[in-house]
């Protein structure tokens, strides 16, 4: 029952990162996924600051997040467009 009310609620997200999904059983996906913590960052706003270690897994659900040259910030080297995750790690 866990499993279909997961699919339910978070099936759009699951099939959308299905390349982080694929090979996890279905109980890490359903741990994962109720636990997550939603947020939504403003454009132009820092994630994480040069140095400072993961401590997190973000998934892009929507936008896109830039990578810049930590000494700059002015031009990005990376862009990890939308689905895609970092902080794995």
């Amino acid at each position: 029952m866990q499993t279909e009310l997961v699919k339910l609620l978070f099936g759009d997200f699951i099939d959308c990162f299905g390349h982080f999904f694929e090979n996890c059983e279905q109980m890490f996906i359903n741990e994962m996924v109720v636990n997550m913590y939603a947020r939504t960052f403003e454009s132009g706003e820092d994630i994480m600051r040069p140095g400072q270690h993961f401590d997190e897994m973000y998934f892009i659900w929507q936008g896109q997040v830039v990578i810049c040259e930590p000494t700059t910030y002015k031009e990005p080297f990376c862009v990890l467009p939308q689905y895609s995750f970092f902080g794995d790690y």
